[in-house]
């Protein structure tokens, strides 16, 4: 009698390849996390106090900003830019661009939303202001950004990105469409008065073409006329000719 041998087989679960990639990421941020700071900084600290420190780093962020905008603006005003030896001739948005790797599109937006809402700007940031300036309007960005603040104030935490953006929706600017009305009666009247006055016009030239014509024709039989008095005189002429000779020779012979 033969033995039975029972081959047990072991299944290998693989990982999905993106888990994997995933897995791998979120080790090495762990690890630039350590290497960077300490991670047990916030370990000990509550989800608020973490948020509350995110926030504070986020506006002192923007202000650094805002203050590096003021000090560049200064440089362009002043041209103390040209004492840089390397551009001495150059215009300033080429020094920008070289030195601050910022275009210059970039630089007048962000340095109009500091000047015209410095504080604002600070808070949520030169894009919401830019934005609320680019589509509301310089006319109506104050009123946008005091009704902001106002519902800030009111709800005494910061407005949620979207009731920004429905704000600044309702204060987008317009564009007006003039219906004008068309009196087509009017135009009517007006067309038929000057059509019958381009007729009246036509009847007044034909009439004087028609007059033209005839002088034309009592010109035409005068010239005809004048010119066969000329052949009746030229006849004459040759006669009288003839008989003076004839005469001539008659007392000579």
């Amino acid at each position: 009698m033969k033995k039975q041998t029972t081959v047990s087989t072991v299944s290998t679960v693989s990982t999905p390849p993106a888990a994997a990639w995933t897995e791998d990421i979120n080790k090495s941020m762990s690890n630039v996390i350590n290497t960077v700071f300490n991670q047990s900084t916030y370990d000990s600290m509550t989800i608020a106090d973490i948020e509350r420190k995110i926030k504070e780093l986020s506006v002192a962020s923007r202000e650094s900003m805002r203050d590096m905008y003021f000090a560049l603006e200064y440089l362009r005003i002043s041209n103390r830019f040209k004492e840089n030896p390397g551009y001495k001739k150059a215009v300033f948005w080429q020094y920008l661009e070289d030195i601050f790797t910022i275009r210059e599109g970039t630089y007048r937006e962000n340095v109009r939303a500091f000047l015209k809402f410095p504080d604002e700007s600070a808070k949520y940031g030169v894009g919401v202001v830019a934005k609320i300036d680019r589509v509301c309007g310089c006319a109506k960005a104050k009123k946008v950004m005091d009704e902001i603040r106002q519902k800030t104030e009111l709800s005494k935490k910061p407005l949620p990105r979207s009731t920004i953006e429905t704000i600044i929706q309702k204060n987008r600017m317009t564009t007006k469409i003039e219906k004008t009305i068309t009196d087509w009666h009017a135009m009517y009247e007006a067309e038929k008065i000057a059509h019958q006055q381009t007729i009246e016009s036509l009847k007044v030239a034909n009439a004087i073409i028609y007059d033209l014509n005839d002088q034309i024709v009592k010109l035409k039989a005068t010239a005809r006329k004048i010119s066969n008095i000329r052949e009746m005189l030229d006849g004459v002429d040759s006669l009288g000719a003839k008989m003076h000779e004839q005469v001539v020779q008659a007392v000579i012979g």
